[in-house]
């Protein structure tokens, strides 16, 4: 993950940022929360990549809560995604 991030480094850095606004406003994150937001925006959430594996890395910032879910996305076939909680 680190290789795909350091490639994407402002995407991913806008990803991160978005992640954040959206914890500080419901208790739990997903991946699919900050896709979302991402295309309401305008951006290209695709061109993340494998880098979107690297928007909850913080360990200082992010807690996993120990529950998933199922991702709504068509492209993800339906795969789980870890609830992520803002500290």
């Amino acid at each position: 993950m680190k290789i795909a991030a350091e490639g994407r480094n402002e995407l991913l850095a806008v990803a991160q940022q978005i992640a954040i606004e959206i914890g500080k406003t419901q208790k739990f994150v997903t991946m699919d929360d900050v896709y979302k937001l991402m295309l309401l925006r305008g951006l290209c959430p695709q061109q993340l990549g494998n880098a979107s594996g690297s928007v909850f890395k913080n360990p200082r910032m992010w807690i996993w809560s120990g529950q998933v879910r199922k991702s709504h996305r068509v492209s993800t076939h339906g795969h789980l995604q870890r609830l992520w909680e803002l500290l």
